[in-house]
């Protein structure tokens, strides 16, 4: 049985009073005026009836205003409350990627993920139909996370998801520590500075850092970085503003299939690799969760920490101290056989 709403209809005869109690001033108003000053008495009866049909007035304004607030902020709970539920039920079928665990029936969480129509469907008709077509996109995202144990994030939503990482990483494990195992180029095309105020990613690295994190990252670099004032600045200001342990290794002694772009810590399943366009800037960057997909990269980093050819960067004085391979460096060259990449290839990355 359909339930009847009576609110428009006291919100109604509450419009209609004050006009009542307004035709009653103004009466008692033009009797006022009509009456004889010379009359005191009559003329004091009538301005009392006047003053008091102006103060019934006042007051019922007073009791309709609050009344009528009274109904906005029901109207607005009740708006928000549904509006509540109906974020929740998005935030739990959206989110069910944060629950799956490494042994996570992943064909049974799919079947219950909801169809991308019937997300669309529970919000209100305005916004569904509005950004439909984004609502469809982001829904597919997380069901192909959820598939792959992987979350693939194009440049314009990159940044924001590593911040993002990143401060869940050391906010759920403050105490142990968490250390980054990183590699990168020195590029501002990556999202680096050399001057002026840090990037939001940068400030986000140095605020792990100073909450307890600590990032070692190689930065690939060729045979002529150390007289490119960019490159060394950017060095020298993941030293001294962020935090970082920076080393350095040329690109030449690092086989092909190893030049590869990451921020890698195993502990916490912790993985984003970066992929580069052949402008040398960031396209995309995916996050791992899987152990198979983040085992692998940790070797590529182990490997690094053992090739001779790679140096730490302190100041500017050591790096020209170490202005010349050392011999270990071309003995290490000669050991892989691998040639020096064109100047189409600068790092050779894929």
């Amino acid at each position: 049985m359909a339930t009847i709403d009576y609110t428009h209809w006291v919100q109604g005869v509450f419009h209609l009073i004050p006009l009542i109690l307004a035709g009653k001033a103004l009466y008692k108003h033009d009797q006022w005026r009509r009456s004889s000053p010379n009359d005191s008495r009559h003329y004091a009866e009538e301005t009392a009836k006047m003053t008091h049909s102006i103060l019934q007035l006042l007051l019922f304004i007073t009791v309709y205003l609050s009344i009528d607030s009274f109904f906005s902020l029901h109207k607005i709970e009740e708006e928000t409350s549904a509006t509540a539920t109906r974020s929740l039920e998005m935030q739990r079928q959206l989110m069910l990627l944060t629950d799956i665990k490494r042994n996570t029936d992943v064909t049974a969480t799919c079947a219950s993920f909801p169809a991308t129509d019937s997300i669309q469907r529970q919000f209100p008709p305005v916004l569904g139909l509005t950004f439909g077509s984004y609502i469809r996109e982001n829904s597919t995202f997380f069901k192909d996370g959820i598939q792959s144990g992987k979350l693939i994030f194009q440049l314009d939503r990159f940044e924001s998801a590593y911040i993002m990482s990143l401060d869940y990483l050391i906010r759920k494990y403050p105490d142990q520590h968490p250390t980054l195992y990183a590699t990168s180029l020195p590029s501002e095309k990556y999202f680096w500075t050399h001057i002026g105020p840090l990037k939001p990613a940068e400030r986000e690295i140095r605020s792990f850092i100073q909450r307890g994190g600590k990032v070692k990252r190689v930065f690939y670099v060729d045979d002529d970085w150390r007289k490119d004032p960019v490159a060394t600045s950017i060095l020298q200001r993941q030293v001294d503003s962020m935090g970082v342990d920076v080393w350095t290794i040329n690109v030449r002694y690092v086989p092909a299939s190893e030049r590869r772009l990451y921020v890698v810590n195993h502990e916490q399943q912790f993985m984003w690799e970066v992929y580069i366009d052949s402008k040398e800037e960031i396209s995309r960057g995916t996050y791992f969760t899987a152990a198979a997909d983040i085992a692998p990269i940790l070797r590529c980093f182990k490997d690094l920490e053992k090739n001779p050819a790679i140096e730490h960067y302190s100041s500017p004085s050591h790096i020209a101290r170490r202005s010349h391979p050392s011999p270990s460096s071309v003995l290490s060259a000669r050991l892989l056989s691998l040639r020096p990449p064109s100047a189409t290839e600068k790092y050779g990355l894929p």
